[in-house]
């Protein structure tokens, strides 16, 4: 078997002698031989090994998950480990590139935001636009009276124009125990990406604000994976933001 020394073998992968000596200390590529002044030599087979290792480590795969790669024998479970680590490394660049887009965009109000999970109990209510308040104060009344912390509100749309049919709903700890109402549909909103817009509690132009995130989501390649959604949270539920759950155009959740 021919052997190359160190400064040989860093020609030949492209990869720094210091590297090299760090991936010794780690365990991740040890040299073929020592000789007694230790002097370390390497031999052809390892050249692709110290590449891949390279490139794992230049896309940031954590060393434990690079040494559970090496130590699976089998080709096939070991081809199907690096095809998740693929998957993961891929799914971080998109994460990147998408945010590169809205830094660059000109929609400087929107931004892209990793929804929490939530707990929601739904009603289906009816009111004129933007008279929907009186509807949530009564619930949270009824809330309150059950001693019942609410956390955020929720609106979604149904149908409707300057009379509105939607679903109002009222985010809640999940190991809550209360009674479920029969009218009530509980759903338990699975985290995610979404794009999300802050809008003004008035705000008399929300149709507007529907078509610019739809508008967005079009233009930056995203697919909108629900409907819109207006979210009220922070004291007195005053901060409102329109989330429109998305996943990319391959129909990739990225949450």
């Amino acid at each position: 078997m021919s052997l190359m020394g160190i400064k040989e073998f860093s020609q030949r992968t492209g990869i720094s002698k210091s590297a090299l000596r760090f991936y010794e200390t780690k365990e991740l590529l040890t040299p073929m031989k020592k000789n007694a002044k230790g002097y370390r030599f390497y031999c052809q087979e390892q050249v692709k090994e110290a590449r891949m290792i390279a490139n794992l480590r230049l896309a940031e795969v954590p060393l434990e998950n690079i040494k559970q790669w090496q130590g699976i024998q089998e080709p096939s479970r070991r081809e199907d480990y690096l095809d998740s680590l693929l998957q993961t490394i891929q799914k971080r660049v998109e994460i990147l590139e998408n945010s590169i887009r809205f830094l660059k965009g000109d929609f400087q109000d929107v931004s892209l935001i990793e929804k929490a999970p939530d707990t929601i109990l739904w009603y289906k209510e009816t009111a004129n636009v933007g008279k929907f308040g009186p509807l949530f104060r009564e619930r949270l009344r009824e809330f309150q009276k059950l001693d019942v912390p609410v956390h955020a509100l929720y609106l979604k749309y149904i149908s409707g124009e300057s009379l509105v049919h939607a679903h109002i709903g009222f985010g809640i700890q999940a190991c809550t125990g209360i009674d479920i109402p029969h009218n009530v549909n509980v759903e338990t909103m699975q985290g995610g990406l979404c794009i999300a817009l802050p809008v003004s509690i008035a705000e008399e132009q929300i149709k507007q604000h529907y078509n610019q995130l739809l508008e967005y989501a079009s233009q930056n390649q995203w697919y909108p994976a629900g409907p819109i959604i207006e979210w009220y949270r922070g004291p007195s539920f005053s901060q409102h933001d329109l989330l429109l759950p998305v996943v990319n155009w391959r129909g990739e959740n990225e949450g």
